[in-house]
């Protein structure tokens, strides 16, 4: 059995203290190495814990967490994978037909 530890586990505890912009911030700074990964299953529940402090709060810390979730959101939807990066070496190379 394996014990996963739980990345948002600080953003969690600010949170409980009633500080969600400070777990906005650390929820963003966890996510990263489950943007990189691409872990579905890390960036959707990122995606919950997100929409839970949007439905909590208002104003700037309300945009903040809906722009958040709309960005986990959008990693899961579309994988890297299924983009072109415009630092690819492989693209710096491609020839385009000529007419």
């Amino acid at each position: 059995m394996t014990d996963r530890v739980d990345p948002l586990a600080g953003a969690r505890a600010a949170l409980d203290a009633g500080r969600a912009d400070e777990a906005l911030q650390r929820a963003w700074q966890a996510t990263m190495p489950a943007v990189l990964r691409q872990d579905d299953e890390s960036l959707s529940r990122a995606v919950q814990f997100a929409e839970a402090i949007a439905a909590e709060t208002s104003g700037a810390t309300r945009r903040q967490a809906l722009e958040n979730a709309a960005y986990w959101a959008a990693c899961v939807d579309s994988p890297r994978a299924d983009q072109g990066s415009a630092w690819s070496v492989k693209r710096w190379f491609e020839r385009t037909p000529k007419e």
